[in-house]
C-alpha cells in the first residue's frame, strides 16, 4: 500500500494548504503503511527556482521523513510538450523493480515503458535554455496568483491560496463559467493553477465573467 498527500487532501485542495504542516501530519499516518509518497507537483520547482538569492522555504528531506518517493512533473512548469514526470526513491524500491537485461549487459531500473529518452532530452534543453529565466517566471506567477486571490475576496469567493503555490482554490461558480473556463472542480469548491501563460488581463476577463453572472443570478431572483 501506499500513502501521501492524497489521502487527506484532494488534488484540487492540497496546493492551498501548508506544505510542512501537511507532510508531518502525514507522516505520523503514514508508518501504518509501506510506502509514503509524496506528490510536489510545482511546490519543490516553485520554490527552487526562487532560491537563486534565498534559502530553500518548503523542506523535504528524505533523512528527516520517513519518505518513500518524491515526484515532481515535468509538463506543468517547464512546459514539456510531453507528459512526463521526474521520480526520486530510495534505493531499496529501485532494487525490487531491478531486472537484469542480458542483451545490453546492464541492469534496467526503470519503471515499465517509463524509458523515455525524448522526455530527458525536453527537460535538459529546458534547463540549458530557460534555468535562468526560472526565477522571473516564478515571481510572476506568484504575483498574478495573489492578484487572483485579492480579485476573488472582494467577490466572497472565499479563496485559499498558500504562500509557496500559485493554486487558488475558491467556491466553485455557476456551471456555465466552469466550463467556458475549463474550471477543476470537485464538490463546492474549485481552483486555478496560475502558470505562465495567465496573465492580469485574462484574471480580470474572468473576474468581469463572474460579475456579470452574479448580476444575472440577482436579476433572475429579484435581488435588484
Amino acid at each position: 500500500m501506499r500513502s501521501g498527500l492524497e489521502g487527506s487532501i484532494t488534488n484540487v485542495q492540497k496546493p492551498a494548504c501548508d506544505s510542512n504542516r501537511s507532510l508531518i501530519a502525514k507522516v505520523c499516518f503514514s508508518r501504518l503503511f509501506d510506502l509514503f509518497w509524496c506528490d510536489r507537483l510545482l511546490v519543490i520547482l516553485y520554490d527552487w527556482a526562487m532560491s537563486v538569492d534565498k534559502p530553500l522555504r518548503v523542506y523535504i528531506s528524505f533523512r528527516d521523513y520517513p519518505i518513500g518517493s518524491i515526484s515532481v512533473s515535468g509538463h506543468k512548469f517547464i512546459g514539456s510538450p510531453v507528459t512526463y514526470g521526474i521520480v526520486l526513491t530510495r534505493q531499496p524500491y529501485v532494487k525490487k523493480i531491478e531486472t537484469s537485461v542480458e542483451y545490453i549487459g546492464s541492469k534496467d531500473m526503470t519503471i515499465l515503458g517509463s524509458r523515455s529518452g525524448l522526455a530527458a532530452l525536453f527537460l535538459w534543453y529546458a534547463i540549458q535554455t530557460r534555468s535562468q529565466h526560472f526565477h522571473k517566471e516564478v515571481a510572476n506567477c506568484l504575483q498574478n496568483a495573489r492578484y487572483l486571490r485579492d480579485r476573488l475576496l472582494e467577490l466572497d469567493y472565499h479563496p485559499l491560496l498558500n504562500d509557496f503555490s500559485t493554486t487558488v482554490v475558491f467556491d466553485k461558480p455557476a456551471i456555465e463559467l466552469c466550463r467556458k473556463w475549463q474550471l477543476a472542480t470537485q464538490g463546492n469548491i474549485a481552483h486555478i493553477v496560475v502558470m505562465q501563460h495567465i496573465s492580469t488581463q485574462k484574471i480580470d476577463q474572468f473576474i468581469d465573467n463572474l460579475l456579470v453572472k452574479n448580476k444575472l443570478s440577482c436579476f433572475s431572483t429579484s435581488c435588484l
